[in-house]
């Protein structure tokens, strides 16, 4: 498979992305100054390394004149190479690899639309302990939920919970979701 490059839109003699999911800079030629004369820096281009951050995606951060702008790779070879681009539109990944950013794998679509790919495809799931808000693990809720028995008033202060989230957990209005699917029998502690 042969490589294609197309220049990056905003940055055209500048910025270049490939075919292959690869970002370069140009060569260009700055004046800079030495001793008070000014002379002219031959910059040669070269294939930036991308880097990944906390969202797990891929930026590269080219420096235009004394400032870097952190950019996201999907989306400059989304722009050049994926058709159906529109206002407010986000890049989806079809495979779910936010590392596989080849323009056969992005696509276009609503916010709304990605958010939804997600939860489908299992790439997001915030429910039961994995939520950031979580006071309770997914065996603790099952714990609460065993002990019926018990006073709610003793059991929310073991667990450092509200009253009501034993209420809750005891009634089955918060699920745990542990690797097999939900069922009627699980309680779970989600957030208070």
């Amino acid at each position: 498979m042969s490589e294609e490059w197309r220049p990056v839109e905003g940055y055209e003699g500048s910025l270049e992305v490939s075919s292959l999911g690869r970002v370069r800079t140009l060569p260009s030629i700055r004046t800079g100054i030495r001793n008070g004369v000014p002379h002219p820096q031959r910059k040669r281009g070269v294939v930036m390394s991308p880097f990944i951050q906390n969202n797990g995606y891929q930026h590269v951060a080219p420096k235009f004149g004394a400032s870097r702008k952190k950019l996201l790779v999907h989306r400059l070879i989304a722009k050049a190479f994926v058709a159906g681009w529109f206002d407010g539109a986000t890049v989806n990944h079809k495979d779910g690899d936010k590392l596989n950013n080849l323009p056969q794998n992005l696509e276009w679509m609503t916010l709304a639309e990605n958010t939804s790919h997600q939860w489908e495809t299992g790439l997001v799931n915030i429910r039961g302990q994995r939520h950031p808000s979580a006071k309770l693990t997914d065996a603790q809720s099952l714990e609460i939920a065993a002990r019926n028995a018990e006073s709610p008033t003793l059991l929310a202060r073991e667990y450092g919970v509200s009253v009501s989230m034993i209420y809750k957990i005891r009634q089955g209005r918060k699920k745990a979701w542990l690797s097999a699917p939900p069922t009627a029998s699980h309680a779970q502690g989600f957030h208070d």
